[in-house]
């Protein structure tokens, strides 16, 4: 079975490393991203199995994305993330196609669980 491949999309370093270190060690092949714009370029040019986008980026926020991907027939899996979740904000990215949605500070069970159950759907 070949390694799953997963775009973390996060225009802070740090959390982008996190998700980074987290899924090499679940044995994924990891890319990453510093904004949205900088996602939909990758995703043309690369087979992605799953995306966890940061939701609060300047330029294409992450609900821009998943709507960019939509748009574009796109059916990757989608976890979006924020330090800022609101009840709101978590019906408006599951209602708009987001596979799930995470609150940092991160549990790392949680995260682990909901990226093994994106990638068995997918």
């Amino acid at each position: 079975m070949t390694r799953p491949c997963i775009l973390v999309v996060d225009d802070e370093p740090n959390g982008r490393r996190m998700l980074e270190i987290l899924l090499s060690r679940l044995g994924c092949d990891v890319l990453s991203a510093g904004d949205g714009k900088s996602a939909l370029k990758q995703i043309g040019e690369s087979a992605i199995d799953l995306i966890i986008t940061d939701i609060n980026m300047p330029e294409l926020d992450g609900l821009s994305l998943l709507a960019a991907l939509k748009t574009m027939g796109i059916t990757t899996p989608v976890i979006l993330v924020t330090a800022y979740g609101t009840d709101e904000s978590a019906l408006t990215a599951l209602n708009q196609g987001a596979f799930d949605y995470l609150v940092r500070p991160l549990c790392l069970d949680r995260v682990e669980s909901v990226i093994r159950k994106a990638l068995e759907r997918h």
